[in-house]
C-alpha cells in the first residue's frame, strides 16, 4: 500500500496591538509573559506597532492591564475597525476589554 501524502496548511501570524498601563519597558516584558503563558497567542500573533495594525482589515488588540479602556476608544476614533479584543486572566485585562 502506498503512503498517502498529507498537506499541512501554513499558519499565518497576525499583528497584535497591545494596550496597558505600563511603561514601554515593562509593557514589552508583560507581552512576552502573556505570550509565554498562552501558546495560542504565541502561535498566531506577534506584537506590532500601530502603524502596522492600521493596514490590517481586522485589528487585534490585547489588553495587558485594566484601566485602559480609553486607549481603545482613542484607537477606534483614529482608525476604523473592526476590532477583536483579547484579554487574559490577569491584571484586570478582562474587565477593561469588556
Amino acid at each position: 500500500m502506498g503512503q498517502s501524502s498529507q498537506k499541512v496548511a501554513a499558519v499565518t501570524a497576525f499583528p497584535l496591538f497591545t494596550v496597558g498601563s505600563l511603561p514601554k519597558k515593562d509593557r514589552n516584558a508583560s507581552v512576552q509573559t502573556v505570550f509565554f503563558r498562552w501558546e495560542i497567542l504565541r502561535r498566531y500573533f506577534f506584537s506590532a506597532p500601530l502603524k502596522e495594525i492600521q493596514k490590517e482589515p481586522i485589528k487585534f488588540v490585547l489588553f495587558l492591564t485594566g484601566g485602559v479602556e480609553h486607549e481603545l476608544l482613542q484607537l477606534a476614533t483614529d482608525i476604523s475597525g473592526p476590532f477583536v479584543l483579547i484579554a487574559h486572566p490577569g491584571y484586570n485585562s478582562l474587565p477593561a476589554a469588556m
